[in-house]
Order: C-alpha cells, then structure tokens, then sequence
C-alpha cells in the first residue's frame, strides 16, 4: 500500500521553487529586512533583474501548472505571442512572433485606435505518433489586443507575414503626426 499523497503536494513544490527564485533577487529574509532595508543595493540592474525574474516566474508556471493542471496529454495552456511595437514619426509597427504559424491561422483587426491579434497555433503530431516526453511549445488559441496612444489612419493598415514573423503597420492619423517646427533666429 502506497502512503496517500497530500493533495496540495504540487503547490508546495511551486510555492518552493518562488521562493528559491525570489530569493535569489532579493538578498535579506526575516529579520534583517528591518535593519537592512536602507542600506540595500540590488544585486543586478533592475531592468535585467526583472525581465529574468519574468522569465523565471514564467518557467515556473510553464513546469508546473502546464502538466499539473492540464490533463496531461496535450500542453494546450493558455499562451500569447511575443510582441514588439515601435512608434515612427509616421506609424506604429507591431511585430508578433508567430513560428510555424499558417497564415490562414492568423487574423488582424482594427476597431478605432486597438489592433487585435488572434489566431490558433495547431499541434504538429498526434498521438498516434507517440507519446510525449518532453514539451515545452504552447498550442490552441490566443488574442492579443493593443490600444495605441493616437488616432490612426485605418483605411491603410499593412501586414505581412515572413519567416513566422507577423509585421502590422498601421498609419498615425494626419493629426497625430509629429510635425516638426523650424526655428527662426530672432
């Protein structure tokens, strides 16, 4: 007979393993957090401290929530394509990762100043060809919604679709364009 495992056994396994990663980016616990609070210095540069706890806390979900709270079979979690958005003096430009994607499968909207991005990335095996031993790809679908900060021209709104990346370029309205004033010596 086997002993009966606690049903929170994965929690405290998650709950251990934030743990280990905030203290890896946080240098004091308990009591010295009173007496050492002012004289704290971060041991990397905040913005590369957070993006690897990002990542970490990501990780972390991507281990255990994905096989732990799924049926186990598929790794169909809720996922989001990386995005990146440049504003030009004329347009905005967003980027969307989008590897292995078919082009049919993705969808691009605008509804006044938001641009949607959706689509459904599609398992590339079944079960028939064997049993999983390792996943780390996310599938199923996903949305992704940004309001931009201006009116836009949405009657000439580009997208093109190369080597699984997804460019949107969508135009400022004539209004909302930067317009540069020349100066005049006085």
């Amino acid at each position: 007979m086997s002993p009966t495992r606690s049903p929170f056994a994965e929690f405290d396994t998650l709950r251990r393993e934030i743990d280990r990663v905030f203290n890896t980016f946080w240098p004091f616990s308990g009591s010295d957090v009173a007496s050492t609070a002012a004289l704290w210095t971060p041991r990397v540069d905040l913005r590369t401290g957070l993006e690897a706890l990002r990542r970490e806390v990501d990780r972390l979900f991507d281990t255990h929530g994905a096989e732990r709270f799924g049926n186990g079979n598929t790794h169909r979690v809720m996922w989001a394509p990386r995005l990146d958005i440049r504003e030009l003096d004329h347009a905005f430009v967003v980027e969307a990762d989008l590897p292995g994607m078919r082009l049919e499968d993705i969808t691009v909207s605008l509804e006044n100043n938001t641009v949607v991005i959706a689509g459904e990335r599609k398992e590339t095996w079944s079960n028939e060809e064997g049993r999983p031993t390792h996943r780390e790809l996310s599938y199923g679908a996903f949305q992704r919604a940004l309001t931009l900060p201006t009116a836009v021209n949405a009657d000439q709104v580009e997208a093109t679709y190369t080597n699984g990346v997804l460019a949107v370029t969508i135009p400022k309205a004539a209004e909302a364009r930067t317009k540069r004033i020349a100066l005049q010596a006085a």
